[in-house]
């Protein structure tokens, strides 16, 4: 009875939500980073787990503590904040109605997988990768703006021909304006060769 008084008690509460102040920044900064690994780790522990995640979430945090380890209680807090796909449980389930150890350990990889791609966006780590690749990797069939917006790219062989074409189209436009009086002219290709090329 005295317990059940203890628990409904304000001061026990109080002592739940509140706990010492850090002396100093360094010890906060270690504080932090102990925290985030061990919510990480447990995440990924609970990924794994599916739907076991929650009752060993509960054991790890109750675990912490009654022990004084905070990391416990940070990864089990992890391991119930978890991602769960109710959807591909289901249909896990649905594809093997029956219990296989072999089956589970890979559905709980593929949890891990889906785990680990969300941390990489989370922590904008797909964003590094994405960025270092996209520099490093140029190839010659690079794409540049179209001369027409709704074609959206054309390549450089596309504007080579269309080059070409406007070349040999000057060329027939000069020979048609030319008088047959004026036959000291430049051909029409010489002409061409001193305008200033636009393309």
């Amino acid at each position: 009875m005295a317990h059940i008084k203890k628990l409904v008690g304000k001061e026990t509460w109080k002592q739940a939500v509140q706990s010492p102040k850090k002396k100093d920044w360094t010890e906060v900064t270690a504080s932090v980073i102990i925290d985030v690994l061990a919510g990480v780790v447990g995440g990924g522990g609970g990924a794994f787990l599916g739907s076991f995640a929650v009752p060993t979430g509960i054991a790890l945090s109750a675990t912490g503590h009654a022990t004084g380890h905070r990391w416990l209680t940070a990864m089990g807090i992890g391991c119930i904040a978890s991602p769960f796909d109710p959807f591909k449980a289901e249909a896990h389930r649905t594809s093997n109605p029956k219990f296989d150890l072999k089956a589970e350990m890979e559905a709980g990889k593929d949890r891990m997988k889906d785990y680990v791609e969300m941390l990489k966006e989370k922590f904008f780590i797909n964003k590094l990768k994405k960025t270092s690749v996209s520099t490093d990797t140029t190839t010659e069939s690079d794409t540049v703006s179209g001369l027409d917006a709704h074609v959206g790219k054309a390549t450089l062989d596309a504007l080579t021909e269309f080059d070409q074409q406007i070349m040999s189209e000057g060329v027939e436009y000069q020979a048609r304006q030319s008088s047959p009086d004026n036959g000291a002219g430049m051909s029409g290709v010489e002409e061409l060769e001193h305008l200033p090329h636009i393309i």
